[in-house]
């Protein structure tokens, strides 16, 4: 399997502040046969599923205090890719409708990046563009704070779907970078 894929299956979360649209790709996998247009079950890593709406509802409520009220949690679909070669089939969107809850401002053209290693040793990234969190900050997992520890400890956790690019479960939180995505600044300047 390719280290970067995307298969066995993906869910991909939009998300817009102000005009801005990002979105976020998440590897994931199912518990059990999809169809498309059927709400899927998504295995966590306790082996145990949890529906794909569901399982966006709450990812919607940990993301939510990340972000300023500028935010908002569009929709959310998870796609199947049985093998890196294949093309990716829709299978599910839900509607997510959240907004973020952070008493600060988000910052324009910022992100923060937080860092993981899997169980099969490959490392994935978790990102979450224009938050309030200052820029040009490296905090250690056992130094972080809430919000986003609780995300952290969410991706790390048994309840979690969330699968490392090759395949293995997310077990250790390294750290969460901020600075500024130079490529989000360039679009905002050029319009």
């Amino acid at each position: 399997m390719a280290i970067n894929s995307l298969s066995p299956a993906f869910i991909k979360i939009l998300y817009s502040n102000g005009s801005v649209q990002h979105k976020m790709v998440l590897p994931t996998k199912f518990d059990g046969a999809v169809t498309p247009g059927v709400n899927p079950n998504l295995l966590l890593h306790s082996s145990a599923n949890n529906t794909f709406t569901s399982s966006m509802s709450s990812w919607g409520d940990l993301l939510k205090p990340c972000f300023g009220t500028g935010t908002v949690f569009n929709s959310a679909e998870v796609w199947s890719q049985p093998t890196p070669d294949d093309d990716p089939v829709w299978i599910y969107t839900y509607g997510m409708g959240q907004v973020g809850t952070h008493a600060s401002a988000n910052i324009t053209a910022e992100q923060v990046v937080m860092t993981f290693r899997s169980d099969l040793g490959g490392l994935s990234r978790l990102y979450l563009m224009e938050t309030p969190f200052a820029a040009n900050v490296k905090v250690l997992y056992g130094a972080m704070a809430n919000p986003l520890l609780a995300v952290a400890n969410f991706v790390v956790g048994s309840s979690s779907w969330i699968w490392s690019r090759d395949n293995g479960k997310p077990i250790l939180c390294l750290q969460y970078k901020t600075k500024y995505n130079d490529v989000l600044r360039r679009k905002l300047l050029t319009g």
